[in-house]
């Protein structure tokens, strides 16, 4: 496919990078078009979201969602082990809600879901429709995606649209992606990471700043813009 091509599209500068410095690419012959966003992720009032939320058994604005297929990369892992490090009053005031198809080697990863579900904290959605999604995103208090390798991340960019703080890696193109708007962390840290999840789920002062910051992201993707 290299050897055949005249040029090469990537959809982040960071994975562009890559490809120069592994495949030796001229960086004349490959071009970072980032992806967009559907107009369909919004920030959206609580009546609107009833609906949906009510099929999953969910209250707006009281939960942390992460949207991911369940495979080693995504640190999925990473993320259970950190919420548990949570005060026990907060992960149930709050709790996780995991949406996401089974991935590869997800065996031992489910055993540990079954735990955490059965604790109380942790609701887990399985594969969820995609018209389900945006409801799901704008009714979350918190978007985290601890994933430590990603061509994009568009996940990040749709909770940005809908008015969510974000919790992301600093791995990869995800920090490209937020642009500033979301809080970084190692996701390998897993103290770390509990310790920016309850800043996210706490500081109302960051999520205000945060909100109103990752709007003003999300609205510089757009698919006429990456079209264009």
């Amino acid at each position: 496919s290299i050897a055949a091509a005249a040029h090469l599209i990537t959809d982040s500068e960071v994975i562009r990078q890559e490809v120069i410095n592994y495949l030796g690419w001229s960086p004349e012959r490959i071009t970072a078009v980032p992806l967009g966003v559907s107009d369909s992720f919004t920030p959206r009032l609580e009546k609107e979201l009833l609906p949906v939320l009510n099929r999953y058994a969910l209250k707006a604005g009281a939960y942390t969602l992460c949207v991911s297929t369940l495979e080693p990369r995504k640190r999925i892992g990473s993320l259970l082990a950190a919420y548990r490090c949570l005060p026990v009053a907060l992960r149930m005031l709050h709790p996780l809600v995991l949406a996401g198809a089974p991935g590869w080697l997800s065996e031992s990863l489910h055993q540990e879901i079954d735990r955490c579900v059965a604790e109380g904290w942790l609701h887990y959605l399985g594969f969820v429709p995609e018209a389900d999604l945006p409801f799901l995103y704008a009714g979350a208090r918190l978007f985290v995606y601890p994933s430590i390798y990603e061509g994009f991340g568009l996940p990040v960019l749709e909770a940005l649209a809908s008015g969510v703080p974000v919790v992301t890696s600093n791995r990869s193109s995800l920090p490209e992606v937020a642009q500033g708007a979301a809080l970084l962390v190692d996701p390998d840290d897993v103290g770390a990471l509990a310790k920016n999840i309850e800043v996210g789920l706490l500081d109302d002062l960051w999520r205000g700043e945060a909100v109103g910051l990752g709007l003003s992201v999300a609205q510089r993707y757009s698919w006429e813009r990456c079209v264009a």
